[in-house]
């Protein structure tokens, strides 16, 4: 008998339900959210740029922290949005993706990019301040809300 047969992988010892048969341990895929949508790359930023008046990203990494943290907050914020859904559209960005578009934009994870009127700058960066981020998308909001004024009386 080798020895290779009575040793198991993490996931067999943990009896993880999230691994497969024959699938190695730290490949678990990241649970899809039906709220922001995964970046592939920089066109795909730019289609979007087209059709949204605002476009959001959240710069992240899988190792962060942080970024795990903030992620319902962020996805909540997006659902708050959900109002105005032609208007926004909210990205993650996988910074170790190798087509990345963020990945040299930025200096800490996660940071937050918010891009306006179609253009590739973006027109406001959050390094790892969500606060402020929910803070400009609150007055954004509130525009929008404003009924449109009359100008014909």
């Amino acid at each position: 008998m080798s020895r290779n047969a009575t040793y198991k992988t993490w996931g067999q010892m943990n009896n993880d339900p999230d691994l497969k048969d024959g699938q190695p341990p730290g490949t678990k895929s990241k649970p899809k959210s039906t709220i922001t949508i995964a970046l592939k790359d920089v066109n795909h930023l730019k289609f979007a740029l087209k059709n949204s008046r605002i476009v959001v990203v959240k710069a992240e990494a899988d190792w962060c922290e942080p970024c795990k943290v903030l992620t319902p907050k962020y996805e909540e914020l997006a659902m708050k949005c959900s109002e105005f859904k032609d208007n926004f559209t909210f990205f993650t960005d996988d910074i170790d993706s190798e087509t990345s578009y963020h990945v040299d934009k930025v200096t800490a994870v996660p940071t937050f990019f918010v891009y306006t009127d179609g253009s590739i700058e973006p027109k406001k960066t959050f390094t790892g301040d969500f606060d402020q981020l929910v803070e400009l998308i609150n007055r954004i909001l509130m525009r929008f809300r404003q009924p449109a004024t009359d100008e014909s009386q």
